[in-house]
């Protein structure tokens, strides 16, 4: 092989590294936030269905306590997938779009949750809990999954 062929060779190679490094590392990335999504899920489905059972307790013995322990571990649970994935980065415009959209989302959620398990506590003391706070929780809420539900397709995960 000729020492031209050689360089011509080894230039095409080093292009392709140069034009594929870049795309691996952007599905490398995408990846990454695909699996701690992936990997926080079964403890998120954990807490919803403790919240659940919170529920039913409280339509059982009028106690909110368990609803409100429940409602404040998913707060945790969520809470750290945010600061995990807030950690991430993306290097596709669909996943930094996902990616932002989850963040949004579990923010929205967790400042819902927030505001209800408050007003659950407040409640159960026969003090006078704002009407409108609860619907904007919730509506806070609704737009929070919107958003994780967005989140999630746009990172096919």
């Amino acid at each position: 092989m000729s020492h031209r062929v050689r360089c011509v060779a080894a230039s095409t190679l080093v292009a392709c590294a140069a034009l594929l490094g870049p795309a691996a590392a952007a599905q490398a990335s995408d990846a990454g936030i695909r699996a701690t999504v992936k990997d926080d899920l079964p403890k998120i489905i954990r807490s919803q269905a403790k919240i659940l059972d919170g529920i039913a307790t409280l339509q059982q013995k009028k106690s909110v306590t368990a609803l409100v322990d429940a409602i404040r571990a998913q707060d945790r649970n969520l809470s750290a997938l945010h600061n995990h994935l807030d950690r991430e980065s993306a290097s596709t415009a669909s996943g930094a779009k996902g990616k932002t959209d989850l963040v949004d989302g579990l923010k929205l959620i967790i400042a819902s949750n927030q505001t209800l398990a408050k007003d659950l506590a407040k409640a159960a003391k026969h003090q006078p809990v704002s009407k409108a706070q609860l619907k904007a929780a919730v509506e806070k809420a609704k737009k929070g999954n919107v958003d994780l539900n967005t989140g999630s397709k746009m990172l096919k995960a």
